[in-house]
This record gives C-alpha cells, structure tokens and sequence, in this order.
C-alpha cells in the first residue's frame, strides 16, 4: 500500500500543462473519413478511409513520435473495405473485418513492419456484426494464429 501511495504522489506531480497544445505534422492523406489506426512501438498506423467522391483508400500511413514525421507505407492487401477492425499484437499489426461496396468482409490482414508487406491471416467464420467479441478474443490473445 506504502508504493501504492508513492506512485500516486509522483504521478500526481508530474502534471503536463493542460492548457495548451503542441502541432505536429499533418498527415498527407486524401481520405480521412472512418480510417482505422493502431500503435506499434512509437509508431502510429493509419489505414483505409473513405474518401468524399464515393471512394475507399487503401492507403497505411505511419507517424513517427520521436521524429513527427509521417512516412506512406504499404497499401492494406485487403481490398477497398470500410469500417474495419484493426490492433497490434507482438509488434505486428492487423487489420480486417469491416464491409465494402459488395457486403461484409470477413478476412484479417496481418502487417509486418519489418518487411512492409500484408499478409492475409484467416477468414472469419462467425456471423455479421461480431466484431466487439472478437476486440475481446484478440485481446485474451485467443485469436494469434489461425
């Protein structure tokens, strides 16, 4: 309990000025709108938009925290798909789900940093709309490898 309430002091201590806020650099993107996004180390991944003209991007984007730069990346190997779920799980990110212009989409699309390249991890076999229990399988690290 006694570390308890000296972690406590010290966080409370080093409070950040919430009255202001930095800039950083602005992602070069066209299509902004319902994107999906993950975190890998001190980078921040992007991908997929829908764009104003009835168009879906395929794009990945990562910004660089250290350096506040961004930096295009692959393409998502996915296809044009919308409102997709996307996560990071040792160092690797994924992305999948969602829905395009023909229905539902039910693959799940790994990303390798290393490499810069997608690779296509499992099709989804459960019904429409589960996306939130599979968040939870993922997170239990029950759904790694198929």
């Amino acid at each position: 309990m006694k570390k308890l309430f000296i972690l406590a002091i010290i966080l409370t201590s080093l409070k950040v000025n919430a009255d202001s806020w930095t800039p950083k650099a602005i992602v070069n993107a066209t299509h902004t709108s319902v994107p999906t996004s993950f975190s890998i180390g001190n980078n921040g991944y992007v991908c997929n938009g829908y764009g104003n003209t009835d168009t879906i991007s395929r794009y990945l984007w990562a910004y660089n925290s250290l350096t506040d730069v961004w930096t295009q990346k692959a393409d998502f190997a996915g296809g044009n798909t919308l409102f997709t779920t996307s996560f990071a799980i040792q160092g690797k990110g994924y992305v999948g789900l969602g829905e395009n212009f023909s229905g539902k989409v039910k693959t799940m699309w790994q990303y390798d940093t290393l490499t810069n390249a997608w690779t296509q991890k499992t099709i989804f076999l459960g019904a429409n709309g589960l996306a939130p229990v599979l968040s939870q399988l993922i997170i239990k690290g029950i759904f790694l490898e198929v």
